[in-house]
């Protein structure tokens, strides 16, 4: 840009560096960078300082780790959604012990549920699914407390969504979902696992149908077995 003033016949080359230097002093002044960009959106000093703490800057970009920042947010974000959406920060709460792998955690989920008389997320369920694949006797006990306990219109709504799950693209969380239909006993979940233990492109999905079926059918059979003994008294 000097170069090319200083060709210019007739112009006060000196007034226009002058002009030139004032105007690289403001674009240095606006040049983006965190702090700014964090001033212009107006955000609180408290969250300011958490992405600060979480991102290093190169030029003009905010890079963060996602794990770190989302550690940092959510005691921030937790009271005011919680304020505004109840249950999504229920959702949220129980999908965290389910995924924590807490023995203590997800008891404190389940005993939770039992005071709940309506069914759970879909997607809470997925996760007490893939806690019972993993078939970890302190983990899969306080489940199957919940689901055999659970009141007979809970129940069949429970079991409506876990055959939902028998869909689900995720291998393990239809393995979760073969089990829990499992405990639960209901008949009208022997078609879609019947189906499931010939159609599943996964073996072991196949397999863990064939299981949740017959252990289905057996309950059945003692059931009415039960049932003859008490009419013949």
């Amino acid at each position: 840009m000097t170069k090319m003033l200083y060709r210019m016949e007739g112009v006060e080359t000196i007034a226009l560096e002058s002009m030139l230097g004032l105007l690289q002093d403001i674009l240095a002044q606006w040049q983006p960078n965190p702090q700014n960009v964090l001033l212009q959106l107006g955000l609180q000093f408290q969250l300011q300082q958490c992405w600060l703490s979480a991102c290093k800057t190169e030029q003009e970009f905010l890079l963060a780790s996602a794990s770190v920042l989302r550690e940092k947010l959510r005691p921030i974000c937790e009271p005011i959604v919680r304020n505004h959406y109840p249950n999504l920060v229920e959702k949220a709460w129980i999908t965290a012990n389910l995924q924590s792998g807490l023995p203590s955690a997800i008891r404190d989920v389940m005993g939770r549920l039992r005071n709940v008389p309506v069914v759970p997320p879909l997607e809470s369920l997925r996760h007490i699914g893939l806690v019972l694949a993993e078939q970890h006797q302190e983990l899969y006990s306080p489940i199957e407390k919940y689901l055999r306990k659970a009141s007979t219109e809970l129940a069949l709504d429970l079991s409506a969504c876990f055959m939902c799950l028998l869909e689900n693209e995720n291998e393990a969380s239809r393995k979760g979902a073969c089990r829990a239909l499992a405990i639960l006993g209901a008949e009208n979940s022997l078609t879609c696992l019947d189906f499931l233990s010939h159609s599943d492109c996964n073996k072991s999905v196949r397999m863990e149908a064939e299981q949740a079926s017959l252990r289905i059918r057996r309950l059945l059979l003692l059931r009415d077995e039960q049932q003859q003994v008490v009419t013949k008294i």
